[in-house]
């Protein structure tokens, strides 16, 4: 574009020093919310499958940073990041073993982090490579709305927000224990459905972590799985609220959709001949709480418990923020 900047040898070396460490850091925190993130969507957890999506997924768009030496050429890059993200959305189904019409949230979600991670190494980096005289690095904002493929759009202004309160909040919010979420998951569900098994999970890995919650509900041959996780400790929650997904699938028989609904991010799919159906929502910016039921199930018995699950997630997200 016709603008030069030069920076002295060593802070241009410490600004790359700076950005691979984190670089590699990011990895590993962006393969542990795959891998935490598998259950929600019908994936299995395994860390080291869910770090090679991440790994895999990123290889092409840093082999293209190579061309950013020659600016002029530089913009040609941003094909290399749209065919990483092609990567990422066709390896989770792969590696991650989610059913394939899970990947569009999945990948939507798995990106949100991805652009946290990016934009919190270079606010990093940046000072490293600029003396604070020429340049005033806390005024670098990114602003507006880009729109994506499939009625994707993202704001900007969001996302820049909870960046900024990423690097001003230097302890990561606590997920609730996986005891209390535990003890929030119904004994029954409204249809008959009896509670025959609960477990719980809290963990994390890099200063990164969550808790979840499952419960399982048998009337007969239906069942019903009922999850809450909370991956608040991951730090890129708040950022659900920049994305606007809008998207819906109806055939003779059955039907999936995704929109928000009274502002919640909600997923919601049925297939009336086999009574196999799920319903999801994300709640706070925190909780990932689904209800995934086969064997003759009806899609009024998975929105039930769901809904009567939202009121207290929201009064226990206000009491620990």
């Amino acid at each position: 574009m016709g603008i030069h900047v030069r920076t002295g040898f060593f802070s241009a070396l410490s600004a790359s020093v700076v950005q691979y460490v984190l670089s590699i850091a990011g990895i590993a925190v962006l393969g542990f919310v795959i891998d935490f993130l598998a259950p929600s969507f019908q994936g299995k957890q395994n860390q080291i499958q869910a770090f090679k999506v991440a790994a895999y997924s990123m290889t092409a768009a840093w082999v293209a940073g190579m061309l950013n030496l020659v600016p002029s050429i530089a913009l040609i890059s941003m094909l290399a990041v749209f065919y990483s993200l092609y990567v990422l959305y066709c390896g989770l189904p792969i590696l991650m073993k989610n059913p394939p019409e899970k990947s569009v949230l999945y990948t939507v979600i798995v990106v949100v982090v991805g652009v946290l991670i990016n934009m919190f190494v270079a606010r990093l980096a940046t000072p490293a490579m600029m003396q604070s005289s020429m340049h005033d690095t806390s005024n670098y904002t990114v602003s507006g709305e880009v729109s994506l493929p499939g009625g994707v759009k993202v704001d900007m202004d969001t996302v820049n927000k909870t960046v900024q309160a990423m690097l001003q909040n230097s302890t990561a919010v606590q997920p609730i224990a996986s005891d209390v979420l535990k003890g929030i998951l119904p004994n029954s569900i409204a249809g008959g459905f009896s509670r025959s098994e609960i477990s719980g999970f809290s963990g994390g890995t890099v200063g990164i972590k969550g808790s979840t919650a499952e419960g399982i509900y048998q009337r007969g041959t239906a069942r019903i799985r009922l999850s809450i996780a909370d991956i608040s400790g991951v730090g890129f929650m708040g950022a659900l609220g920049a994305f606007s997904v809008e998207s819906s699938k109806e055939t003779a028989t059955s039907y999936s959709k995704t929109g928000k609904v009274d502002g919640r991010m909600t997923t919601e799919e049925f297939d009336r001949t086999s009574g196999r159906g799920k319903y999801s929502v994300v709640v706070a910016s925190r909780f990932i709480i689904d209800a995934n039921g086969t064997g003759g199930v009806t899609i009024d018995e998975l929105k039930l418990p769901i809904i009567a699950l939202i009121a207290p997630l929201e009064e226990l997200a206000k009491s620990k923020s």
